[in-house]
């Protein structure tokens, strides 16, 4: 009996959630003069990100789909992804790659989803391009999943910084090591092929 009721409760909650997800709301103007920016807010920023260079940012997100769910955002204040220039495109690129292999050394995630979305009507909440990236498991073998998980997510209480901390450490942790061992490799070839071109013989005499 307790499981009839369980059923039919998870049942009723699911046709709310959806029914709230399909019910039209009220337009709103993402680029209003003055409108509230969470990814120009320092405050956010420093106690959200986990990578910084000149012109990207990756931070973790307050309401996760799933562990590693995280944000990758241009630094310059940009509406749409139309509006990015092709250098940001190339930087946010290479920077979910660096998320990416992150995640993997943390998370061991056989595949990922990278999404975006441009204008109030297909989703988008804060008025500043942002791409996420969220890591699947075998476990989630079904579209249906992700819909559920992304449902729940926007039920659940946001997590706070505190909460955030250990999955920001363990990016953070992860790229920079991923990026020592990159310029090691980097500083290692450079010193092998220095001592090839020392050792070649010289072409000058016949």
């Amino acid at each position: 009996m307790k499981r009839f009721f369980l059923i039919v409760a998870i049942l009723i909650g699911l046709t709310a959630g959806i029914l709230w997800v399909l019910s039209p709301k009220p337009v709103t103007d993402l680029d209003a003069p003055g409108k509230y920016c969470a990814f120009c807010d320092c405050h956010v920023l420093n106690h959200q990100k986990f990578y910084e260079d000149d012109l990207v940012i990756a931070l973790c997100t307050y309401r996760p789909i799933s562990a590693g769910h995280c944000l990758i955002i241009p630094k310059r204040h940009v509406l749409r992804y139309e509006q990015l220039t092709d250098v940001e495109m190339l930087r946010v690129s290479q920077v979910i790659k660096k998320v990416n292999a992150a995640a993997n050394q943390i998370y061991h995630n056989p595949a990922y989803i990278i999404y975006q979305k441009n204008g109030y009507q297909a989703g988008q909440s804060v008025p500043h391009v942002h791409f996420h990236y969220l890591p699947r498991q075998n476990s989630d073998n079904c579209l249906f999943t992700f819909f559920i998980q992304a449902w729940m997510a926007e039920l659940m209480p946001a997590q706070t910084y505190e909460e955030m901390q250990p999955s920001i450490e363990a990016l953070h942790n992860a790229i920079s090591t991923n990026l020592r061992h990159c310029l090691d490799v980097s500083c290692r070839r450079d010193m092998l092929d220095g001592a090839v071109a020392q050792s070649s013989p010289s072409r000058d005499h016949p």
